[in-house]
């Protein structure tokens, strides 16, 4: 009995690997040409198995891998990091900016877009990017104050500033009201006279500003990102709008009040070329600050010099009364989805939250497996579609928005660093989902799903 049970199991495995059976059962000699027939007909069966055994185990194994992105999809999304804030806090500011805009310098409709585009690349210091094409600039434009800090026997009264190297903007146009020594009106000289302020004065006083296709190689080369598109310097930036405050400081000491009008005002307007134009809200908020900046210098000048514009300067400023910030609660995909398309063409909001909210849109393909599989769908290309006739103005700008639609199909850069090894599992499996299934998505939305918000 228990040789006969070896013996069955023995066939069984034999006739599961495709071993010959001739040697289990006694074969009964075949004659004619039937035989050899039979004979091959039984390989071509032993080898379509085996075939099909190959293909089963592998499509088990490639569904197996490729749940892992598509099972993302069902993660609980008031703590995922596409979920992100609703940008009140900024939408606030912006608006709040407005009411510093009756105080701008006038707008020139003789300058070109492209023209304040070019000028206002020569005032940023110099950016690199693997992704982007920077156009050439022939010379980036000095700023003498920043090779040395000032003297601190200089404008005592004042004190220096520890946002860049000259005397506080916040001082120092009511210390110049009261008089300055001669170093002291040399010093204001230096940088009233810096080669910074002809680019600076244009782009303030254009009517709209094309800032990506005056930085940027147009059309942008395969490998570019919009998530990695270079932002402006923020800090760089600032410091324009403190030296400005100092420029106009310079002509308020030697009797020209109206030339140091005329600075603050363009200052404002400079402010404002970051939130009309805004590609993100970073450009927004700096915008807003430089905004801030010339409208209470403005306010200095107006009060040093018994200006009775006082008060529409002082209308103007921020009353610093921002609601708390208050983030919404995302519970599903199709809410998410919802509150970005309808910000994305919201006439009321600002330019710079219906771009970011357009960007976060495109995300939306990580919120379920259909768009995962497939590719955006019809209310995402059609949001796309009427911001390219709403929203992008210029070239650059429309192919911003193409970047910002295909960025989650287009290939990612290397994995950063640091990542736990369970994280790195989970990203090298998404990894071979996307190059057997050629689809960069289930990659891309696994970074950004169980990653840091870095895409």
């Amino acid at each position: 009995m228990t040789d006969a049970r070896v013996g069955e199991r023995e066939r069984s495995a034999n006739e599961w690997y495709g071993a010959p059976q001739e040697g289990q059962v006694p074969a009964r000699a075949e004659t004619g040409g039937g035989a050899g027939a039979r004979t091959s007909e039984t390989a071509l069966a032993r080898w379509m198995r085996r075939v099909k055994r190959v293909l089963r185990d592998a499509a088990i194994g490639a569904a197996i891998i490729a749940s892992v992105p598509l099972g993302l999809t069902f993660l609980p999304w008031q703590w995922s990091p596409l979920a992100r804030p609703t940008m009140a806090n900024t939408i606030d500011k912006v608006r709040l900016a407005e009411r510093a805009r009756p105080l701008a310098a006038a707008k020139d409709p003789s300058i070109d877009p492209l023209q304040a585009g070019f000028a206002l690349a020569t005032l940023q210091p110099e950016v690199r990017s693997a992704a982007f094409v920077f156009l050439p600039v022939p010379h980036r434009l000095e700023r003498p104050w920043a090779s040395a800090a000032m003297p601190r026997d200089l404008f005592p009264a004042a004190g220096s500033a520890s946002s860049w190297n000259g005397p506080s903007n916040q001082t120092i146009l009511k210390v110049v009201a009261k008089g300055v020594n001669a170093r002291e009106l040399a010093y204001l000289r230096m940088i009233a006279e810096a080669p910074v302020w002809p680019a600076f004065d244009l782009a303030a006083r254009a009517p709209s500003v094309d800032v990506l296709g005056g930085r940027f190689q147009v059309p942008f080369p395969d490998r570019a990102r919009a998530d990695e598109l270079p932002l402006w310097r923020f800090a760089a930036t600032k410091e324009l709008a403190y030296a400005s405050v100092s420029r106009a400081a310079y002509y308020l000491a030697i009797g020209n009040r109206a030339e140091a009008d005329a600075v603050l005002r363009r200052t404002i307007g400079f402010g404002f070329i970051f939130i009309d134009n805004a590609t993100t809200v970073i450009d927004a908020l700096i915008g807003k600050v430089m905004v801030d900046i010339g409208r209470a210098g403005l306010e200095d000048l107006y009060a040093a010099t018994g200006d009775p514009r006082l008060a529409n300067a002082q209308a103007a400023k921020d009353p610093g009364n921002l609601k708390p910030y208050q983030g919404r609660s995302v519970a599903t995909g199709r809410e998410l989805r919802e509150f970005r398309l309808f910000n994305a063409v919201d006439h009321t909001l600002p330019r710079a939250v219906r771009l970011e909210n357009l960007h976060m849109l495109a995300r939306t393909v990580c919120t379920n497996p259909r768009e995962m599989v497939f590719g955006p769908a019809a209310d995402v290309r059609d949001a796309f579609a009427r911001a390219a006739r709403e929203l992008a103005r210029f070239p650059a700008e429309r192919a911003l928005l193409d970047l910002m639609l295909t960025d989650p199909s287009r290939p990612l850069p290397p994995l950063p660093s640091p990542y736990s090894m369970p994280s790195r599992l989970v990203f090298g499996t998404a990894t071979i989902a996307s190059l057997i299934f050629d689809n960069p998505r289930m990659s891309y939305c696994t970074r950004v799903l169980v990653g840091p918000w870095s895409y």
